[in-house]
């Protein structure tokens, strides 16, 4: 199923929950069903802990909530996409620590992202890139900075002072 902008609703959790958009519920839900059980996952332990300030994609449309997530019935929103970011004083990027997405072929992490830097006005670029998404952010990047050859990249790190702040090595040894 198809989603549209009018779908999602993204922002950070804290603010959702100000304006009373999600609630317990909606937390129960993601920290119950949709993160991982398995203790082995030690990155779930960081989302519910930092859950205040994770940023979010919800599903505003019911129709598709009860299509795509079948238990979710008790929760009175369902959170779509979720974005750990770190922010690092005076420095000119905010970094995406953990994306994740619960709908595939609907871009929303790209969507997420987008929603991310228009609302707070800061370019954003992973810490760490693993195997698997490779391809995801080698096409962001390209898209994003224009950046294609290991020089390109190596420069953008040089300059910008990143090394101390991401692991791209899996991307660069793929260039």
């Amino acid at each position: 199923m198809k989603l549209y902008s009018s779908d999602i609703r993204f922002n950070s959790v804290s603010n959702l929950e100000r304006i009373k958009y999600i609630d317990d519920t909606t937390y129960t839900y993601f920290k119950d069903f949709q993160l991982p059980q398995d203790n082995t996952k030690i990155w779930r332990y960081g989302v519910l802990e930092n859950y205040k300030q994770v940023y979010v994609g919800i599903l505003t449309n019911d129709k598709i909530k009860f299509n795509y997530f079948e238990d979710a019935t008790y929760a009175s929103r369902v959170i779509v996409s979720f974005m750990v970011m770190i922010k690092i004083r005076g420095h000119p990027f905010r970094f995406i620590d953990l994306i994740d997405t619960y709908m595939p072929k609907n871009d929303l992490a790209l969507k997420m992202i987008h929603a991310y830097v228009k609302q707070y006005r800061k370019k954003v670029i992973p810490c760490h890139i693993i195997p698997t998404s490779i391809d995801f952010w080698k096409k962001y990047i390209r898209t994003s900075f224009q950046l294609e050859t290991i020089d390109e990249y190596e420069h953008f790190i040089e300059l910008h002072q990143l090394e101390n702040h991401i692991s791209w090595n899996h991307l660069l040894d793929t260039l």
